[in-house]
């Protein structure tokens, strides 16, 4: 992953290796506190957006991840759309904790492809992309 300075464009540094769980990474979604990157490999890797270092690799099967390429954070909740399982996948953003796997078919999801979230609005209980 590369990482370049938002008002220069110059080059911050470069973050490689093993321990990152890096295996072809398709999104990447920054909440001002963590950057969080989804990866073809079924994990999702967790940096923190200050000083990029590594935070964890979440894996596992009860994460329900299947070839995401998506993800988004509102610095509450993760949400990371799995497009082979027809699912998006529910993080707490502070533990990386699972939340939920949304999957059942009343959502309609169709090899989702994309999410996305906000700050939570008065009288909305999740992010709208979720409904």
């Amino acid at each position: 992953m590369t990482e370049l300075s938002a008002s220069t464009g110059a080059l911050v540094e470069v973050i490689l290796g093993a321990k990152y769980g890096f295996n072809g990474p398709s999104a990447i979604s920054a909440d001002g506190t963590h950057v969080w990157v989804v990866n073809e490999n079924n994990s999702v890797t967790e940096l923190s957006a200050s000083t990029g270092a590594l935070i964890k690799v979440i894996s596992g099967s009860k994460y329900g991840f299947n070839v995401p390429d998506a993800v988004s954070s509102d610095g509450t909740r993760v949400w990371v759309a799995n497009g082979d399982g027809n699912s998006v996948t529910e993080l707490n953003a502070s533990t990386g904790a699972l939340v939920q796997v949304i999957s059942d078919s009343s959502y309609g999801f169709n090899v989702p492809e994309a999410v996305s979230s906000t700050a939570r609005v008065s009288g909305w209980r999740t992010p709208a992309a979720t409904r």
